[in-house]
Parts: structure tokens; C-alpha cells; sequence
């Protein structure tokens, strides 16, 4: 009797888990809604949850961090459009950007930045393409161009408020002053500027060239005449010239200087709108950078980088590409803040060029203005590039000739070199601060020239006094020791003289 009912009990217990097994298999499954994506974590997220969740690998939902970089967001609404003046000066570019068009391995592309290029020969094209903008296919945010043609053309732009930005190189040569003659002319026996004729283009770099030595050797803009480039050499012994685009000239076979020596002075800058610098500031520090990167590229193989921009739609053969980019010196992060006034005691800024470009473009009648109360540089970028990039500054280094020996033998050894430009302060009209300041440019723009100066008193030069004006100079601003020597003899009819001699 016992066993059946411990058998009973036993069968209706079993008999009621499978029922109740039954029943609960047969409750519908409610599959939580998922939920809806988000690009940021959410505020209340846990941090635990989300490092719990990031470490198991699990995809992380709405209270989550963001998905795994998937490579930087455009850093504009629309591609930056840039034009150069010249393939030569878009080649870094074009290098960087896989062509003129953005190629699957552009580096702009990546960095964030959809990057648009054209290049031309034509100034006027380069201002047309400002003035309609960027957000048009035929314009632009961006131009590359020579300094003094920025300055030159100003007038023109002024509206669109343009601001040069950033030095992307320097002319080393490709411009040229080219003479009959074996020396720039030279004042009257009256110490008074003479008449000359000089073959030139207004506005182009060889003709800012030419005027800015002729201005220095006291013969002022004003005074010189522009003229055709098929004027006789008996009519014009002087002519500025594009050693590229020009003739050959064999009456005026003497060069006297080039952008070789003046190696600081034909800047090649970036220019912009000041609205759009204010408004796309990170998007253009970045693309500065990047354009920088391409410089390097390029300059690390330049045949085969020729060829690759050979193959754009209307690009120059290499070898015609290779002659171009052998005129041009490469900048640096460093050489930016430099010019910008941020880094060192450099004389040539971008402001003091533009002050002196605008006086000598003005005084040979191709502007009518006063120069603007604010050159139009803006160093935002710059310095937004120095701060991000702190890797990229390096230590100033000291250019131009070696020292000479010790010994007092500078002037002696310097007795032999050729003088490209005489500058002199007339006889009663010592300036001692515009001879120091002058001493600092033209050691800075002339950056392979020794410099010999004097202080003349009584007819004959003042050692005391030029030694103390190269104290001065070497003190105050990033001139190498050597670098200005005394010169034994007075320049004639000058209270004080600073003679830019040839590097040999």
C-alpha cells in the first residue's frame, strides 16, 4: 500500500513539470526594440559600461563612445579650390592631391580637406578666379602667386579684402637684371639720380627686381621708364627679364643680379579672402600643412614627381617642369614664422616687403593709392600651424657666407668680390637708424652676400662708428657674425654707405 502512493505522488509531480514545462515554452518571445544610432556617446552613459563594453568588443549603443575612427570628418561643405600662377608653383600641390582633380590617395582627401587645382600663366585669370569665389567650378578660395604681383594687383582685389597667408617658396633665380653695361647705373657727378631706361613689364617680378635695385642704388621708381622689349640696347641698356620667357639678348649679355642673390625678396604666398581665413582658419592650416608635405615629396624626387604632374590635363613636359622648379627655393615651417614676425629678428617680413613693394610700384605709377592703413597679411595660420605642429620648428640656423678669418683681413679678402648694389646716404643726411634697419634687410633679402659698410666723418671712414653700426645690426637682428665687414675706403659724395657684394 505504501509503495502506491509514494508511486502516485511521485508520477503527479512529474506529471505537473511537464505541464508547466508545456505552458512555458509556449509564451511568446518580445525582442527588445534596438535602439536608434547615435554619433556621440550619450551624457548618462556609464564610463564602466562603455569600457566594459569596448573591451569585450561588442557594439556599443546609445549611451556608448563613438565607433572606431573610420578617418577625419571634410573640414569644409564643399572642395577648396586653389589656383597657382604657373604649373611650377602648383606642382606641390598636384603631387599631394594625385592630380589636378582629387585621386583615391589624395592626401587633402585624407586629411579632410577636398582639395580642387588649376594652374595658369595669366595673372588675370588668377584675379577673375578670385573674384568669383570658390563655391563657383570656375573660381577660387586660394591663390598662388609671386609676392610682388599680389602687391601689384591689389588695388584691383581690394574689394574681396585678400590677405596673403602663408610662403609656400622663394624665387632662386628665375629672374633676372640684365645689362649692356657691366654695373647698375649710378647717381650723377651732382650726387642726384639719373633718367634710365629699363626693359620691363609693371607688375611682374623681373621688373620689381630691376626697381628694387635701382632704388636701392638711389635711383628712384620715378625715375625709371619702363619700355617695349624690342627697344635698341643703345636706348636701354638695362632690361629685367623671366630668364625663361625672354630672348636671347646678345647686347645685354651681363647679369648684374638675379632672384639668386636676392634670394628672400620674390616670396611666393598664398592669398585668401579675409572672410574666409576668419571663417575656414583649421581647414586652411591643415591644407597649408599638407601642401608642405607635397613640397617635400616633391623635393625628394623631382624627376619622377615631374613626370607624374606631366601626365595632369595641360601640363608641361618634365624636363620644361624640372627648369622651373630648379628657380625655386622650398620654405618651411620655420622660414614662415620667421617671415610672419613670430620666430626670430629677421628684417624681411611680410609686412616690411609689402611696405617697400607698395612704395616702389607706387612711385613707378602702377598703383594710385596710399598703401593700406594694415598690409593684408594675416598670420593667423601660421601660428595656428606653429602651435599644432611645435615638431616642425627648428632651430634658427645662420645664413649667408662663413665668417672670414680673424686677423682684421675681411676687407681685404672681400676687395675682390664684384658690388651688385652701392647704397648710400647722402653727403649731411646721415640716417643711423635707416642705415641700420636698411644694413638688416638687405643682409636678409641678399642671404649668400657679404655686406661692406662705412660711416664716413672728415672724408674718410669712421672706424668707431662703423664698428658700432655692426654691433648694432648683428645685435638687434639674425645677422651672422662676418656677415657685414668695414670698408676701408668712403663710398664717394655718402655720409654712409652699404655696398651688396657678389657671392663668389
Amino acid at each position: 500500500m505504501r509503495v502506491k502512493v509514494v508511486f502516485g505522488l511521485l508520477f503527479g509531480l512529474f506529471a505537473a513539470f511537464g505541464v508547466l514545462t508545456i505552458m512555458r515554452g509556449t509564451t511568446p518571445h518580445q525582442a527588445p526594440t534596438p535602439p536608434t544610432p547615435v554619433a556621440v556617446a550619450s551624457s548618462s552613459a556609464s564610463p564602466s559600461a562603455s569600457a566594459a563594453a569596448s573591451a569585450s568588443g561588442a557594439p556599443l549603443g546609445s549611451n556608448s563612445a563613438e565607433p572606431p575612427d573610420a578617418g577625419p570628418g571634410k573640414l569644409l561643405d564643399r572642395p577648396l579650390r586653389v589656383i597657382a600662377l604657373g604649373w611650377d608653383l602648383a606642382a606641390p600641390g598636384v603631387l599631394a592631391n594625385g592630380g589636378l582633380e582629387p585621386s583615391p590617395t589624395s592626401d587633402f582627401v585624407a586629411a579632410g580637406v577636398d582639395t580642387r587645382i588649376i594652374a595658369t600663366d595669366v595673372m588675370n585669370v588668377v584675379e577673375a578666379a578670385l573674384a568669383r569665389g570658390g563655391a563657383d567650378k570656375d573660381g577660387a578660395d586660394v591663390a598662388i602667386v609671386p609676392f610682388s604681383q599680389f602687391v601689384a594687383s591689389y588695388e584691383r582685389l581690394r574689394a574681396l579684402t585678400p590677405e596673403a597667408f602663408f610662403v609656400l617658396g622663394w624665387s632662386r633665380g628665375r629672374e633676372a637684371v640684365i645689362s649692356s653695361k657691366d654695373a647698375l647705373p649710378t647717381l650723377n657727378e651732382k650726387g642726384e639720380p639719373k633718367e634710365v631706361k629699363m626693359i620691363g613689364v609693371a607688375g611682374e617680378p623681373a621688373a620689381f627686381l630691376g626697381l628694387f635695385a635701382l632704388d636701392a642704388a638711389g635711383i628712384p621708381a620715378s625715375s625709371v621708364h619702363l619700355v617695349a622689349t624690342d627697344t635698341r640696347a643703345d636706348d636701354a641698356a638695362l632690361a629685367a627679364i623671366d630668364r625663361d620667357a625672354a630672348p636671347a639678348d646678345a647686347a645685354r649679355r651681363n647679369i648684374l643680379l638675379t632672384t639668386a642673390d636676392a634670394s628672400r625678396l620674390v616670396p611666393f604666398v598664398a592669398v585668401s579672402p579675409h572672410g574666409l581665413l576668419e571663417k575656414s582658419k583649421k581647414a586652411l592650416a591643415v591644407w597649408a600643412r599638407v601642401w608642405l608635405d607635397g613640397t617635400k615629396k616633391l623635393a625628394s624626387d623631382s624627376p619622377t614627381a615631374a613626370r607624374q604632374i606631366a601626365a595632369a590635363p595641360g601640363a608641361p613636359e618634365p624636363i620644361a617642369l624640372l627648369k622651373r622648379l630648379g628657380q625655386t627655393g622650398n620654405a618651411s615651417l620655420t622660414d614662415n614664422a620667421r617671415v610672419a614676425g613670430l620666430s626670430g629678428r629677421g628684417a624681411v617680413t611680410l609686412d616690411s616687403l609689402f611696405a617697400r613693394t607698395w612704395r616702389i610700384w607706387r612711385a613707378s605709377g602702377l598703383l594710385a593709392t596710399p598703401a593700406p592703413e594694415v598690409a593684408p597679411i594675416n598670420t593667423s595660420v601660421i601660428a595656428a600651424l606653429v602651435h599644432s605642429n611645435p615638431e616642425l620648428i627648428t632651430p634658427p640656423v645662420a645664413r649667408g657666407p662663413s665668417a672670414p678669418a680673424p686677423g682684421g683681413k675681411a676687407s681685404s679678402a672681400l676687395d675682390g668680390l664684384r658690388v651688385m648694389i652701392a647704397y648710400r646716404q647722402a653727403e649731411t643726411k646721415l640716417d643711423e637708424a635707416d642705415l641700420e634697419s636698411s644694413a638688416a634687410f638687405f643682409a636678409d633679402a641678399f642671404e649668400r652676400s657679404s655686406l661692406r659698410v662705412s660711416v664716413v666723418k672728415g672724408g674718410s671712414v669712421d672706424a668707431a662708428a662703423t664698428k658700432h653700426l655692426i654691433d648694432s645690426v648683428e645685435e638687434r637682428f639674425d645677422v651672422a657674425s662676418g656677415r657685414l665687414s668695414a670698408a676701408r675706403k668712403p663710398v664717394p659724395k655718402s655720409a654712409a654707405a652699404i655696398e651688396i657684394l657678389a657671392a663668389p
